[in-house]
């Protein structure tokens, strides 16, 4: 770390909301709200980690981060530089992104323990921090920083949320441990590809002019789906809830040396969570998890659906084929205890 660019500012972040109960149960709410997204110690690292599941080394931008030659009279190559090598001087360190919510919400409540819920929400991202591949780095693996993107991202989206309780829909009392619910959303988020990303890759062997305008926004998945079933025991203070969690495909890293975005595939997980109440010890709560039932197969792909990437030195000369590696990471079991009071 050759120069620190530290955080700091002041913000003014106003938000307001409406209510409105009609007849039948159904209820609208409409909110607004300015909020901000401040960067993570790992998007502010001030050196460099592997990720051994992806074999990609991964630093922070802090500033002004440099990789050191070790050799007398080179000068230290910068994370982000352009194409002579220079720091590009208005990529070192981050800012705060800022962001504007609009949500419009739609609920309606048949009965005390059942409700449906349509919602649109749309969300304007200014500076959002973004991960791409820092170019111009010696490492025989892809070094990847973080950046502000310069231009406004746009989130949209439409989600529907229910719960139902079988009990009140078939009017069978005997089925009133038993309840579904869940929800889907549908996510459209799109920016342009930032001039980190476009002026870093103007090195040799690497066809920056096959990279797209536009690309999806850093981070956000374009659908995700939620399931459960929740049995509820209310004679012995037993609860079992087996859920199902989908996310659809995600951006993990903006043009890589491929002039490719790197994507996490779609996955799909099975979770059990099972609580007991102590009825010895007034307010006490035992629960057991189990996440990841099925051991789903994480993947890393290119948009084309490659999973290898070719690497570059700092000339722009390939180094090697780097593939992108698919992990499991296993079941997961947990217990845990709490005590209300």
């Amino acid at each position: 770390l050759l120069e620190l660019k530290p955080v700091d500012q002041k913000d003014v972040l106003p938000s307001f909301g409406v209510n409105l109960d009609f007849p039948n149960n159904i209820k609208v709410r409409y909110a607004y709200s300015e909020t901000i997204a401040r960067p993570t110690y790992r998007e502010l690292q001030p050196f460099p980690m592997l990720n051994l599941s992806t074999n990609e080394v991964e630093v922070g931008n802090p500033g002004y981060m440099a990789q050191v030659s070790g050799v007398p009279g080179v000068k230290p190559i910068p994370v982000i530089a352009s194409t002579g090598g220079e720091p590009i001087d208005e990529l070192l360190g981050l800012s705060i992104a800022d962001v504007q919510n609009n949500d419009l919400r739609v609920e309606w409540y048949p009965t005390s323990e059942s409700f449906y819920a349509l919602g649109f929400f749309k969300k304007i991202v200014g500076n959002p921090i973004e991960r791409i591949q820092a170019y111009g780095q010696t490492s025989s693996l892809p070094v990847f920083t973080y950046v502000n993107n310069e231009n406004t991202a746009e989130v949209t989206g439409l989600e529907f949320e229910w719960r139902q309780n079988l009990g009140e829909l078939f009017n069978r009392r005997h089925m009133d441990f038993l309840s579904l619910g869940g929800n889907v959303t549908f996510i459209d988020a799109e920016v342009e590809r930032s001039d980190a990303e476009l002026s870093t890759a103007q090195i040799d062997g690497i066809p920056v002019s096959q990279a797209s305008e536009t690309r999806s926004l850093y981070d956000q998945p374009d659908f995700i789906a939620n399931a459960y079933v929740n049995l509820n025991f209310e004679s012995f203070g037993g609860e079992i809830t087996l859920s199902a969690n989908h996310t659809g495909d995600r951006l993990v890293g903006a043009l890589n040396s491929n002039s490719s975005d790197i994507y996490e595939a779609a996955v799909t997980t099975l979770n059990l969570v099972y609580s007991q109440q102590v009825p010895w010890v007034d307010g006490l709560t035992i629960k057991f998890a189990a996440k990841n039932l099925n051991d789903p197969l994480y993947e890393r792909v290119t948009k084309d659906g490659k999973n290898q990437l070719t690497t570059y030195d700092e000339n722009g000369y390939p180094i090697g084929v780097v593939p992108l590696e698919s992990y499991r990471e296993g079941v997961r079991y947990s217990i845990s205890a709490s005590l209300a009071f």
